[in-house]
């Protein structure tokens, strides 16, 4: 999909100011680890289709050690979002 130039490439930060959650216990979490970035695929817009690059963060949870966090709208390790997943 990188190639396509039709292809719509949005880019998501995580808000600075948001505590996020363990993606295994679901906990707030403050400590971070290190931060990744992954690509997702999204529902297409107007007939283009959507790649999501989003900075997500690894925790470091007092409760189940290293973890990615969690994302409501992204299954654990997917490359593409629920309402794809489910469309």
């Amino acid at each position: 999909m990188d190639s396509d130039a039709d292809t719509l490439r949005i880019e998501l930060e995580p808000d600075p100011w948001h505590l996020p959650r363990c993606g295994s216990c679901q906990q707030p979490c403050s400590s971070i680890h290190e931060y990744c970035t992954r690509r997702i695929r999204d529902l297409p817009i107007l007939g283009r289709p959507v790649l999501l690059q989003v900075r997500l963060r690894r925790l470091s949870c007092s409760r189940c050690g290293q973890r990615m966090e969690w994302v409501s709208w992204l299954q654990r390790r997917a490359r593409l979002t629920r309402r794809l997943a489910d469309a």
